[in-house]
């Protein structure tokens, strides 16, 4: 079988914020995760902070995730890869574990 029957493509997205003042780090970080009833980048795309300025998308909402990057004037880098189901559970299962409500 193949990678791509088997397997989902997703990317992974590392980026800096040292371009921006700690304000404005605070609003970046609003927008990607929401606060109150606002939602976020993530909860908008169902993708997953797996560390600070590291975060995975489904591939098919890559888009999303750059246009946002650039709007915020950041520089990031994408990685892609194919996530097999259980690979991807074990993904959720570590970042529920690690980070909880720390990202």
């Amino acid at each position: 079988m193949t990678a791509s029957l088997t397997h989902e493509p997703y990317a992974l997205i590392t980026y800096s914020l040292t371009h921006l003042s700690q304000t404005e780090k605070v609003k970046f970080y609003y927008a990607l995760k929401g606060r109150g009833n606002a939602k976020g980048l993530l909860a908008d795309t169902s993708a997953f902070a797996l560390a600070r300025s590291v975060f995975m998308v489904r591939a098919a909402e890559l888009q999303i995730a750059a246009s946002f990057m650039e709007t915020w004037g950041c520089h990031y880098v994408v990685r892609r890869a194919f996530l097999s189901p259980d690979q991807l559970g074990n993904l959720y299962a570590f970042v529920a574990k690690t980070h909880k409500d720390t990202l």
